[in-house]
């Protein structure tokens, strides 16, 4: 038998119909409508364990849903004077009727809302991809080079945010001014060290210094703040629902704070002086330097803001789960470095739509398939576009080589 809601509507050719009828009306709880041509005005069935283990799951048995509301009224109260004097009410509309005409009707309203609410959390979970992927693309565009502790620079922009609100008692927007200023320091270090000081050494050499940048961030992170995860305080924890989508007022933090940044970035690049150095830099060190850009000092400004940005998407992603730890950045800076190649590597609008994709990808993998493919699914992209598409999505042929 098939429950759900809370009325019970038995078949009109079930076996053994009055035997079953008996056995739901024991027990006293709730109520029962059947499909055939009268049911009796005060019989009742029991919502419970004990009840449906008594026969009521029985598969020849076939049990429907009846959401109206006259008859729910009717069954409550039989003897209103609606009630004819036998006591039964005629039942017209047969238990296929009533799947087809309400149920089906409910699970694909629910089944539409569940899809948008999970968009919607894509939109978020994306836009902290986004960020850290842009990052990603400024660095890797302007020098050519490949980091390895973009994502532990993420965690501790997000443990900086933290120790400003929970330990300093600061607001949340002096939380986010400091995290962008303590990332850009960082990454300010990390390239004098790692790549201005290795500039004629090998690119693997490079490599292999953020990688010991990474372990000692992460060992840092543990020795500073602990290894146990931390819950991120905040006072917007609150919830609305907008046409039957419930959306977080942190949600609507994340959503604005990425527009603005993304806004901000697009404005630098293409409206500024420094903005126009840093992309020609990327276009060509050689002939930037010759016309008299301080190819040094870009380097080191292009660093700063992507590591900034990733610091920037750490906060985010703590006040988004409410938690910091210090290994939050190994998966997140994976999946940025994915959603990099997936854009075109040095392709910043392409960074971004791959962000937005993935996040989407994981959050409807986890709604429809399995949590446990969350990070399966963002790989396998990654994969194929490496086999079939290696360029990516906006990339050039020339970032290929």
């Amino acid at each position: 038998a098939a429950f759900a809601g809370g009325d019970w509507l038995a078949p009109r050719r079930a076996p053994n119909r009055a035997i079953l009828l008996r056995k739901i009306a024991s027990a006293g709880y709730g109520r029962i409508i059947a499909s055939g041509n009268y049911v009796p005005a005060n019989l009742h069935f029991a919502n419970s364990p004990a009840a449906r283990r008594k026969g009521l799951q029985r598969k020849s048995h076939r049990i429907c849903i009846s959401k109206s509301e006259e008859l729910e009224r009717k069954a409550r109260s039989p003897h209103r004077g609606d009630a004819p004097e036998d006591g039964r009410f005629p039942i017209s509309m047969d238990c296929s009727d009533r799947l087809r005409g309400h149920g089906m009707r409910s699970h694909q309203i629910l089944g539409e809302k569940m899809f948008l609410q999970q968009v919607f959390n894509g939109l978020a979970q994306g836009s902290t991809y986004a960020l850290i992927a842009v990052g990603f693309a400024l660095i890797i565009g302007t020098l050519r080079l490949v980091t390895f502790c973009h994502g532990e620079i993420f965690m501790l922009g997000a443990y900086v945010a933290f120790t400003v609100v929970s330990r300093w008692q600061g607001p949340l927007l002096a939380a986010f001014l400091v995290a962008f200023l303590a990332s850009a320091l960082i990454g300010a270090l990390v390239e004098f060290v790692a790549f201005r000081l290795l500039r004629k050494a090998s690119h693997l050499s490079s490599l292999l210094v953020t990688i010991g940048f990474a372990t000692v961030f992460l060992n840092a992170a543990q020795l500073i703040w602990g290894a146990q995860t931390q819950s991120f305080p905040t006072n917007i924890d609150s919830a609305f629902e907008f046409m039957g989508i419930r959306f977080t007022f942190i949600q609507i933090v994340v959503y604005a704070v990425t527009l603005v940044i993304l806004v901000m970035l697009h404005l630098l690049l293409n409206k500024t002086k420094l903005g126009r150095a840093i992309r020609a830099t990327a276009l060509d060190h050689e002939a930037a330097f010759v016309m008299g850009v301080d190819v040094n000092k870009i380097y080191s400004v292009t660093f700063a803001l992507g590591s900034a940005l990733g610091g920037l998407a750490g906060v985010l992603v703590g006040l988004y789960y409410n938690a910091v730890y210090p290994i939050m950045g190994g998966m997140m800076g994976l999946k940025a470095f994915s959603a990099c190649i997936l854009g075109g590597l040095t392709s910043i609008p392409g960074a971004v739509v791959a962000g937005f994709f993935l996040g989407e990808i994981e959050n409807l993998a986890v709604a429809y398939i399995d949590s446990g493919f969350r990070h399966v699914f963002s790989f396998m992209i990654l994969i194929f576009f490496l086999i079939f598409r290696p360029r990516g999505l906006f990339g050039r042929k020339d970032s290929v080589r």
